[in-house]
């Protein structure tokens, strides 16, 4: 259930087991990191370095044709 901008959850968490040590924490599938905006640029960069060349030889190709 969603109560403004918080996420609340519906059930208990989980017990603690029989030995009375915490549950522990589920691993979340993906890690979460910052990115640089140096990143962003880098890798916008590489895939026009990659497409343009790719039409540039489209349209070079379509006129021999």
């Amino acid at each position: 259930m969603r109560q403004g901008r918080v996420f609340v959850a519906l059930t208990d968490p989980t017990p603690a087991d029989e030995a009375g040590s915490p549950p522990r924490a589920r691993a979340s599938r993906f890690r979460r990191e910052t990115i640089s905006l140096a990143e962003i640029a880098v890798q916008i960069l590489s895939v026009l370095v990659g497409i343009l060349p790719a039409l540039v030889i489209n349209g070079w190709k379509t006129v021999r044709e």
